[in-house]
């Protein structure tokens, strides 16, 4: 039998949120299928999004807050809508830029090849 995939997403969650993965699986579980259906980052992606927002959380919520699974999954809209008032910037930009198809950052020069 092959080893599973990583899921990283579902490794950075139990990260942010101090929990065990193998004793909170149901908990990590239940809110990760709720972000993930806010969102359409896949999973490397996704668990970069996981620890930005829970470092937003901290801020937005206060830090001496615990941050759970659900509760993150729960505020995950919150988070984003609160840290773009307080900044004036909005997180969910989207372009339409066909020089970097969306991935926001263009090579503007490379070095010539040594021959």
């Amino acid at each position: 039998m092959s080893p599973r995939p990583r899921d990283y997403a579902y490794e950075a969650l139990a990260e942010v949120t101090n929990s065990d993965m193998e004793g909170h699986r149901g908990e990590l579980n239940a809110a990760l299928r709720l972000i993930r259906g806010m969102t359409d980052q896949v999973d490397y992606e996704l668990a970069t999004a996981i620890r930005d927002h829970a470092a937003r959380y901290r801020v937005v919520m206060g830090a001496e807050i615990m941050l759970t699974p659900g509760a993150l999954a729960k505020h995950w809209h919150r988070v984003e809508a609160e840290t773009q008032r307080k900044t004036g910037t909005n997180l969910t930009v989207t372009t339409d830029c066909s020089t970097c198809e969306d991935d926001r950052w263009v090579v503007v020069g490379t070095r010539p090849e040594d021959h």
